[in-house]
């Protein structure tokens, strides 16, 4: 949640720093060809990057620390060295162990627990690796995106900046890591943004876009730079960029100008919906529900709403497949294609898919599962981000 002294439009725009502000200026779409492309993608605050960024990242450990932890007391015995390197694997098995818990934890929706465990992860890896390194800084991206999908929006932008900060220190500017963290990062000043009201809303939109295009720029290097290497995956993160951006302008847009941009939006997702199809036939996958829950969107907000029912059943199918029902995910899909019901005219529908909704809600609260607060809140948090498009504002 927003600190107090982060509340005025100022201290918002001000607070964090810019990047690539002037790379990729305006709200004008890009004008390299689109082959296009989560998540997000945007169901508003529920969405997670299509590129590697969106998901909770493991760096892996092994052999990235040299053995040993020092000259093992001068060398009148290799007994010290050795000491070192059972110490030294212990903490790596311990590491990496934590990784996967906090990745299982995620996938769950337990994202509380999953920050508590990445946070001793943290300590762990500043311990034995040191602040600059990828390892490090990829524990801090995990950290943020619990935050972010908490609803913690100050915390997980300071996060995100961190880590964009220590995989730039740690790998240099140009490299995959990096991109996923400006991406996420992009995403979470989007996601503070649709919390918010008024010029807050604006400011933080704005620094959306700019961190978008700046993570749109960082792809096109690396597509350009590693072209023609087999099993190549560069141009894919290339459209999903162009699809995070997308969304961002759709957001950001003045109502009278959202449609088009929804328009742009559109195509841009369905190519990315292509490429993943093309590559991963037949696959249920999480990057590819993101894409079909944003896709619903977009064409909730072009006014295309028996298309965007369709696109909001792909991804309600493969989520409660991929998830399960009561997943925060699955659930924010199902809340999204109710509020485009009652966009639609159809209110009935909608109240019944709000029961259903609730329904689940309660078979699985006596299980003391994380995940069911989680979705309550997403049910709280996501009714205006949801009506966002398709409505102006309520005045105050």
């Amino acid at each position: 949640m927003m600190r107090k002294a982060a509340l005025g439009v100022r201290a918002a725009a001000a607070r964090w720093p810019r990047y690539g502000a002037a790379q990729l200026v305006g709200a004008t779409p890009p004008t390299v060809p689109f082959r296009s492309t989560s998540g997000p993608l945007i169901v508003g605050v529920r969405q997670l990057s299509s590129t590697s960024s969106g998901g909770i990242t493991i760096t892996s450990t092994k052999g990235t620390k040299d053995a040993g932890g020092g000259d093992g007391g001068g060398g009148s015995g290799g007994g010290g060295g050795g000491g070192g390197d059972g110490v030294d694997m212990e903490l790596e098995q311990r590491i990496a162990d934590l990784q996967r818990q906090v990745r299982a934890r995620f996938a769950e929706g337990s994202y509380h627990e999953a920050r508590e465990l990445a946070e001793h992860c943290k300590l762990d890896c500043v311990t034995h690796f040191g602040r600059a390194h990828p390892a490090t800084a990829s524990v801090i991206n995990n950290i943020a995106l619990c935050s972010k999908q908490l609803g913690e929006y100050e915390p997980a932008i300071d996060a995100y900046l961190e880590a964009v900060s220590l995989y730039e220190e740690a790998v240099g500017e140009h490299h995959p890591p990096r991109l996923s963290a400006m991406t996420n990062l992009g995403l979470c000043f989007q996601s503070a943004a649709l919390a918010k009201g008024g010029l807050e809303k604006t400011a933080l939109l704005d620094r959306a876009v700019e961190t978008l295009e700046e993570a749109l720029r960082l792809a096109q290097w690396m597509e350009s730079a590693t072209s023609g290497r087999p099993g190549n995956d560069a141009e894919l993160v290339t459209v999903a960029a162009r699809v995070h951006l997308a969304i961002a302008r759709v957001h950001a847009a003045p109502i009278e100008n959202r449609s088009g941009a929804a328009e742009h939006a559109i195509d841009v997702l369905e190519v990315h919906l292509q490429r993943l199809e093309e590559r991963h036939p037949g696959k249920a996958r999480g990057d590819m529900a993101m894409s079909w829950n944003n896709l619903g969107f977009v064409l909730k907000t072009a006014g295309q709403f028996d298309r965007a029912h369709e696109a909001y059943d792909r991804a309600l199918e493969m989520r409660e497949a991929l998830l399960g029902p009561a997943h925060p995910d699955a659930i924010a899909t199902k809340h999204n294609k109710a509020e485009c019901m009652i966009a639609a005219g159809d209110e009935l529908g909608a109240a019944e898919l709000q029961r259903q909704i609730l329904e689940t809600l309660e078979v699985n609260a006596d299980s003391g599962g994380g995940e069911v607060k989680e979705a309550e809140r997403v049910v709280r948090t996501t009714n205006d981000v949801a009506t966002f498009s398709n409505r102006p504002p309520k005045k105050k």
